[in-house]
């Protein structure tokens, strides 16, 4: 989620949760938490009055375009796990990995997954950050240098009165793993943060083609 206008809006789901469960979507406004409004919310008070005991319900009143609407959701434990991967049927060759955020143990999961696919005979890869709304911004940089050469520019950060810093690929910073083979990208409305850091720098700096909607928009 999001602070927005002074409301909460939601980034995306995160896959297998209860939200996504629940039908929520990208970009939906959540306007008021069991009845309680919470216009004027900080994230973090938003969250305090959304989270509660596994089973337990919250309601949560959804903008969504011109209509608003209750939506019960039954709270339990977020899952951890952020990569998910098949070979695809029907596609030679062609192994399929879904990123769900961008966490701690993501490089790992990732590098097992496609590790795992190449066994399988996958040649060239489908990554899928649709729906991902980000997280830790190292993961993020160390995904994609396994796609860059040494040097190649991930990303440029410029703060106020600052000269600009750029983030460069580098397998003595962010591991040694690379991937070679063929690779597209698919992106949607949901895709924000670290998706869209990851999503320019593979499309820019490695030529991969990025394929959906407009991303997110995250701007910070």
């Amino acid at each position: 989620i999001m602070e927005k206008e002074d409301y909460i809006q939601i980034v995306s789901p995160i896959k297998g949760s209860p939200a996504e469960e629940a039908g929520l979507m990208a970009n939906d406004i959540i306007t008021a938490v069991n009845g309680e409004s919470i216009q004027g919310y900080t994230a973090t008070e938003a969250v305090a009055l959304i989270r509660g005991e596994a089973g337990s319900d919250v309601v949560l009143t959804i903008q969504r375009g011109e209509d608003t609407f209750d939506v019960t959701v039954t709270r339990d434990t977020v899952p951890i796990q952020t990569v998910y991967y098949e070979m695809l049927e029907g596609q030679d060759n062609t192994g399929y990995v879904q990123i769900t955020s961008f966490s701690t143990p993501t490089y790992d999961e990732l590098v097992a997954a496609i590790e795992d696919l190449r066994s399988q005979g996958a040649e060239k890869f489908v990554l899928d950050v649709r729906s991902n709304p980000g997280g830790l911004l190292t993961s993020a940089l160390q995904i994609a240098n396994m796609f860059l050469n040494d040097g190649d520019t991930i990303m440029q950060v410029q703060e106020k009165d600052a000269d600009p810093y750029v983030y460069g690929a580098s397998d003595a910073d962010y591991g040694d793993f690379q991937v070679d083979e063929d690779v597209v990208l698919l992106v949607d409305e949901g895709s924000a943060s670290a998706s869209e850091i990851l999503a320019a720098a593979l499309q820019e700096s490695a030529g991969v083609p990025v394929v959906g909607s407009q991303t997110f928009g995250k701007g910070t």
